[in-house]
């Protein structure tokens, strides 16, 4: 599991630098939000992954507790010997546990690094869609197509040639 979430956090880093080093453009907008995509698909698993695993933690750390409150009324060797099995297995829980914590906070931060770049896609796109509906105030007529010196016709009204459209 820990070896899945390093290879998330390193792919979105290595996306980030690259995107930077590329400054946008079409196809990297769309490997933006398939990388999204995919991302928080995985970040629900690990979301799930990482309560399960704090519910584990804190029943481990209880029934250590539980098992170490026993020992001091008791005094019982093997009362020692289970809390010395339970402490064996606590410690190295809770430190895959605090791994865990600290790839998916990680996760959380590329997330949120790759959404700004997206809404910054987004933003851009709707500015040059304005800036066209400005230009489109000022013009009456399009033509469509390429000219055609073999179709070019100069009785036709607004275009040259006849594989031309008039919009």
């Amino acid at each position: 599991m820990a070896k899945k979430l390093k290879q998330l956090i390193l792919q979105a880093e290595k996306f980030l630098s690259d995107y930077d080093a590329k400054a946008g453009g079409e196809k990297t907008g769309q490997d933006l939000s398939r990388l999204l995509s995919y991302m928080e698909r995985w970040l629900l698993y690990f979301q799930h992954e990482r309560l399960i695993h704090l519910i584990v933690t804190v029943l481990f750390g209880l029934a250590a507790m539980i098992v170490l409150g026993i020992f001091v009324m008791v005094q019982s060797l093997y009362i020692l010997i289970l809390e010395g099995l339970l402490m064996v297995l606590l410690v190295p829980y809770i430190f895959h546990y605090y791994n865990l914590e600290n790839g998916v906070q990680r996760l959380y931060d590329l997330i949120d690094e790759l959404y700004h770049f997206y809404r910054k896609e987004e933003e851009q796109k709707y500015e040059d869609y304005l800036k066209m509906q400005k230009a489109l105030d000022y013009i009456d007529v399009i033509v469509d197509g390429q000219f055609d010196e073999k179709l070019r016709n100069p009785n036709l009204k607004w275009k040259g040639s006849s594989n031309q459209r008039v919009i």
